[in-house]
Protein backbone atom coordinates (compact mmCIF):
# COMPACT_ATOMS: atom_id res chain seq x y z
CA UNK A 1 0.00 0.00 0.00
CA UNK A 2 1.04 3.54 -0.61
CA UNK A 3 2.56 5.23 2.44
CA UNK A 4 0.88 8.54 1.56
CA UNK A 5 -2.53 6.85 1.38
CA UNK A 6 -2.03 5.26 4.80
CA UNK A 7 -0.99 8.59 6.27
CA UNK A 8 -4.03 10.40 4.85
CA UNK A 9 -6.30 7.56 5.95
CA UNK A 10 -4.93 7.62 9.49
CA UNK A 11 -5.21 11.42 9.74
CA UNK A 12 -8.77 11.26 8.41
CA UNK A 13 -9.72 8.67 11.03
CA UNK A 14 -8.19 10.82 13.77
CA UNK A 15 -10.08 13.85 12.45
CA UNK A 16 -13.35 11.89 12.51
CA UNK A 17 -12.58 10.83 16.09
CA UNK A 18 -11.91 14.44 17.17
CA UNK A 19 -15.14 15.64 15.57
CA UNK A 20 -17.08 12.88 17.35
CA UNK A 21 -15.39 13.84 20.63
CA UNK A 22 -16.26 17.48 20.03
CA UNK A 23 -19.91 16.58 19.41
CA UNK A 24 -20.10 14.22 22.40
CA UNK A 25 -18.73 16.74 24.91
CA UNK A 26 -20.86 19.51 23.44
CA UNK A 27 -23.89 17.29 23.96
CA UNK A 28 -22.78 16.43 27.53
CA UNK A 29 -22.35 20.15 28.25
CA UNK A 30 -25.95 20.97 27.38
CA UNK A 31 -27.44 17.84 28.96
CA UNK A 32 -25.57 18.67 32.16
CA UNK A 33 -26.89 22.23 32.13
CA UNK A 34 -30.45 20.98 31.63
CA UNK A 35 -30.06 18.50 34.49
CA UNK A 36 -28.67 21.11 36.88
CA UNK A 37 -31.37 23.61 35.84
CA UNK A 38 -34.08 21.06 36.70
CA UNK A 39 -32.38 20.22 40.01
CA UNK A 40 -32.01 23.89 40.99
CA UNK A 41 -35.61 24.66 40.07
CA UNK A 42 -36.79 21.60 42.04
CA UNK A 43 -34.78 22.76 45.06
CA UNK A 44 -36.20 26.27 44.79
CA UNK A 45 -39.77 25.03 44.48
CA UNK A 46 -39.50 22.45 47.25
CA UNK A 47 -40.35 24.15 50.51
CA UNK A 48 -37.44 23.01 52.64
CA UNK A 49 -34.44 24.84 54.08
CA UNK A 50 -32.21 21.87 53.18
CA UNK A 51 -33.23 22.06 49.53
CA UNK A 52 -32.45 25.77 49.48
CA UNK A 53 -29.06 25.07 51.03
CA UNK A 54 -28.29 22.70 48.14
CA UNK A 55 -28.68 25.42 45.50
CA UNK A 56 -25.19 26.98 45.90
CA UNK A 57 -23.57 23.53 45.71
CA UNK A 58 -25.54 22.71 42.57
CA UNK A 59 -24.64 26.01 40.93
CA UNK A 60 -20.92 25.63 41.70
CA UNK A 61 -20.96 22.01 40.55
CA UNK A 62 -22.78 22.97 37.33
CA UNK A 63 -20.19 25.65 36.59
CA UNK A 64 -17.28 23.32 37.29
CA UNK A 65 -18.78 20.52 35.21
CA UNK A 66 -19.53 22.90 32.34
CA UNK A 67 -15.94 24.15 32.32
CA UNK A 68 -14.69 20.57 32.28
CA UNK A 69 -16.84 19.67 29.26
CA UNK A 70 -16.03 22.88 27.37
CA UNK A 71 -12.32 22.28 27.95
CA UNK A 72 -12.62 19.02 26.01
CA UNK A 73 -14.71 20.68 23.30
CA UNK A 74 -11.93 23.23 22.80
CA UNK A 75 -9.27 20.52 22.90
CA UNK A 76 -11.07 18.51 20.20
CA UNK A 77 -11.56 21.64 18.10
CA UNK A 78 -7.89 22.60 18.39
CA UNK A 79 -6.67 19.12 17.54
CA UNK A 80 -9.14 18.85 14.63
CA UNK A 81 -7.72 22.11 13.26
CA UNK A 82 -4.21 20.69 13.49
CA UNK A 83 -5.29 17.50 11.69
CA UNK A 84 -7.08 19.50 8.98
CA UNK A 85 -3.93 21.53 8.42
CA UNK A 86 -1.88 18.36 7.97
CA UNK A 87 -4.50 16.83 5.67
CA UNK A 88 -4.67 20.02 3.61
CA UNK A 89 -0.90 19.82 3.11
CA UNK A 90 -1.29 16.27 1.80
CA UNK A 91 -4.49 16.78 -0.23
CA UNK A 92 -4.16 20.36 -1.34
CA UNK A 93 -4.93 23.66 0.28
CA UNK A 94 -8.61 24.32 0.92
CA UNK A 95 -9.76 20.69 0.85
CA UNK A 96 -10.90 20.71 4.48
CA UNK A 97 -12.28 24.02 5.74
CA UNK A 98 -14.24 23.01 8.86
CA UNK A 99 -11.88 24.70 11.30
CA UNK A 100 -11.83 27.88 9.21
CA UNK A 101 -15.63 27.99 9.28
CA UNK A 102 -15.59 27.45 13.06
CA UNK A 103 -13.15 30.34 13.48
CA UNK A 104 -15.51 32.65 11.61
CA UNK A 105 -18.77 31.34 13.06
CA UNK A 106 -17.79 30.83 16.70
CA UNK A 107 -14.55 32.56 17.68
CA UNK A 108 -10.97 32.28 16.52
CA UNK A 109 -9.43 29.48 18.57
CA UNK A 110 -6.15 31.39 18.93
CA UNK A 111 -7.82 34.64 20.02
CA UNK A 112 -7.34 35.67 23.65
CA UNK A 113 -10.27 34.61 25.81
CA UNK A 114 -12.20 37.01 28.01
CA UNK A 115 -11.88 36.07 31.67
CA UNK A 116 -14.20 36.85 34.52
CA UNK A 117 -13.17 40.51 34.60
CA UNK A 118 -11.59 42.32 31.66
CA UNK A 119 -8.44 44.30 32.39
CA UNK A 120 -7.48 42.55 35.63
CA UNK A 121 -4.17 40.75 35.80
CA UNK A 122 -4.64 37.03 35.40
CA UNK A 123 -2.66 36.11 38.50
CA UNK A 124 -4.61 38.48 40.72
CA UNK A 125 -7.87 37.39 39.15
CA UNK A 126 -7.18 33.71 39.67
CA UNK A 127 -6.04 34.31 43.25
CA UNK A 128 -9.11 36.35 44.13
CA UNK A 129 -11.49 34.01 42.32
CA UNK A 130 -10.08 30.89 43.97
CA UNK A 131 -10.06 32.62 47.36
CA UNK A 132 -13.68 33.67 47.02
CA UNK A 133 -14.71 30.26 45.69
CA UNK A 134 -13.01 28.43 48.57
CA UNK A 135 -14.35 30.92 51.11
CA UNK A 136 -17.90 30.64 49.83
CA UNK A 137 -17.68 26.85 49.61
CA UNK A 138 -16.37 26.53 53.17
CA UNK A 139 -18.90 29.06 54.45
CA UNK A 140 -21.82 27.34 52.78
CA UNK A 141 -20.59 23.92 53.95
CA UNK A 142 -20.36 25.09 57.55
CA UNK A 143 -23.74 26.76 57.26
CA UNK A 144 -25.36 23.62 55.91
CA UNK A 145 -23.78 21.44 58.57
CA UNK A 146 -24.87 23.80 61.35
CA UNK A 147 -28.35 24.01 59.84
CA UNK A 148 -28.65 20.24 59.61
CA UNK A 149 -27.34 19.84 63.17
CA UNK A 150 -29.79 22.42 64.53
CA UNK A 151 -32.60 20.83 62.51
CA UNK A 152 -31.81 17.38 63.87
CA UNK A 153 -31.71 18.79 67.42
CA UNK A 154 -35.06 20.47 66.86
CA UNK A 155 -36.61 17.24 65.59
CA UNK A 156 -35.12 15.14 68.39
CA UNK A 157 -36.22 17.49 71.19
Amino acid sequence: MNKGFLRVSTLSQQLARMRKMQYAYHKKFFHGLYLFLVLVLACLLWDSPLSLALVPFLVITAGTQSCFYLHFVDFARLHARHLETRLNKALGKGTLVGSEIEDVYFYPIDAPKIGVFVGVLVGVLVGVFVGVLVGVSVGVSVGVLVGVFVGVLAVVS
